[in-house]
């Protein structure tokens, strides 16, 4: 890993700001659970000036390791406080709770693109950590698998079941997973569905 962020560190000395970003994505994607790789790509959004992909990535490495002083800093430089998180929190939940009072609709939960949590909802006695890591994980793979036969980007999934029934929105940043009864008819609620998950996009400011 330090070999990886050195190399990184060399291409940004040189200019090589996208081979820099490549490598270190990669870095990600192979050891989701190290915090280094993410300090260092935010350091370099914050440096070509990308704030929100600086907070996005900072976001993550914080969830990883809440008391890291390093990744605390860094969203302080940039003016990211507790009070703008509790905010951010506050209105996801009520995205999210406005969605749970659809009859029908008996969890609803947010995770990133490595199943990290960001919010939940459940009126059933799950994880919602678990559970939403779980089904993103699948949804990922599936995603590759498309991406692999070149038919395209997987942005929506559905899942029936004898006891009821699992949607997820997705994008590359971003996945809203519905848990719903079997006698919901999601096709009745998508558009509730979908601007939900377009408001959470908003709200978290990526894409």
């Amino acid at each position: 890993m330090d070999i990886l962020i050195s190399l990184a560190e060399f291409y940004v000395k040189s200019g090589l700001f996208d081979e820099a970003e490549n490598l270190l994505q990669t870095a990600i994607q192979q050891n989701e659970n190290v915090v280094e790789p993410y300090c260092c790509l935010g350091r370099i959004y914050l440096d070509g000036g990308m704030e929100d992909k600086a907070v996005e990535i900072l976001k993550k490495a914080e969830k990883i390791d809440p008391e890291n002083k390093v990744v605390r800093e860094l969203l302080e430089s940039i003016g990211y406080t507790e009070k703008e998180e509790t905010l951010i929190k506050d209105s996801l939940d009520e995205v999210l709770n406005k969605l749970l009072e659809i009859k029908g609709i008996v969890g609803v939960i947010l995770v990133d693109e490595v199943g990290a949590l960001i919010s939940a909802q459940i009126g059933l006695p799950l994880g919602g950590e678990t559970t939403g890591a779980i089904i993103s994980s699948l949804f990922n793979k599936i995603d590759r698998t498309a991406k692999e036969l070149m038919i395209g980007n997987l942005n929506r999934l559905f899942f029936e079941l004898p006891g009821g029934n699992i949607s997820v929105f997705g994008t590359q940043t971003l996945r809203l997973i519905v848990l719903s009864r079997g006698d919901l008819f999601i096709s009745k609620v998508e558009n509730s569905i979908e601007e939900a998950f377009k408001r959470s996009l908003e709200i978290l400011g990526v894409d």
